[in-house]
């Protein structure tokens, strides 16, 4: 996000919009440049705003420090996705064509990255059936690492895919997905596929909100999961009141409280 963000400031990009509901931590500052070790704990989409502005002040910046909303979308001319999971970029993904909004999209794993430019009625993620990859089971930045290097690379080339979009209405990752490998300094371009009878390319997408997973609590009975095994958790004898599962990302809480709502537990939730 963070160069992404500086390269379409500083190229004129009139009108942006950042939406990020996290708090800078002292882990994010090895890759995010924004950040600084003295603004651990102030919001990332305002602190962004303020050095877009610093870099452009000729440009608008809104931010809008909440988790991402399906019709955030509606009004943009193009979206870029900058996200670390699978659950948001298909959140996204799913909304830009519900909006029929073009997409760019990217993603890093330790050293390798892949972009790909979505638009209405060219392909999607969903054209073959696929469906949102479970976070529980990939790799992320906590497990294995990223470099900022890594990062930074991949999100100029996505803001440069982005300029050529506005620019043109087309550009090289509209054709072909882009996987590119840091450490080998490899690159590989991979024809993006359709299914001419996709519905969601048509805009025919449902978008359902997932009510497993809460924001905040308050006088709910909360379980910390970290330090609890699966058999754990799964053989807790719960009453009717409402319980908040609790891990270090969320990602882990919200597979047990599936798991749980699947045995009949309907009043188990995740924190988000």
């Amino acid at each position: 996000g963070c160069p992404a963000l500086a390269s379409l400031a500083m190229a004129g990009v009139g009108n942006i919009t950042i939406v990020d509901p996290d708090h800078i931590s002292i882990s994010n500052i090895h890759r995010q440049f924004f950040y600084s070790t003295n603004l651990v704990g102030e919001p990332k989409a305002l602190v962004t705003k303020n050095r877009l502005m610093e870099l452009n002040p000729f440009i608008k910046v809104e931010s809008i420090v909440e988790y991402f909303k399906a019709h955030f979308v509606k009004d943009f001319t193009l979206v870029l996705d900058c996200t670390d999971n699978m659950a948001t970029k298909y959140l996204i993904h799913d909304a830009c064509f519900k909006y029929q909004v073009p997409l760019i999209s990217a993603g890093v794993f330790k050293h390798e990255g892949q972009i790909r430019t979505f638009f209405p009625n060219k392909g999607c993620l969903r054209c073959f059936g696929g469906e949102t990859p479970d976070d529980t089971k990939l790799g992320n930045c906590n497990d294995f690492g990223v470099l900022g290097a890594t990062t930074n690379a991949l999100g100029s080339i996505q803001a440069s895919q982005a300029i050529e979009f506005l620019s043109e209405g087309s550009n090289a990752t509209l054709e072909a997905t882009l996987h590119l490998n840091l450490k080998t300094l490899t690159q590989v371009k991979i024809k993006n596929s359709q299914n001419e009878e996709c519905a969601v390319c048509r805009g025919e997408v449902d978008i359902s909100t997932d009510s497993v997973e809460v924001m905040e609590i308050s006088d709910e009975r909360v379980i910390d999961i970290r330090e609890l095994s699966d058999e754990s958790v799964m053989s807790f004898s719960f009453d009717t009141q409402k319980v908040v599962l609790c891990c270090h990302r969320g990602i882990r809480s919200k597979k047990m409280a599936l798991s749980l709502r699947a045995q009949g537990h309907d009043h188990i939730y995740s924190l988000k």
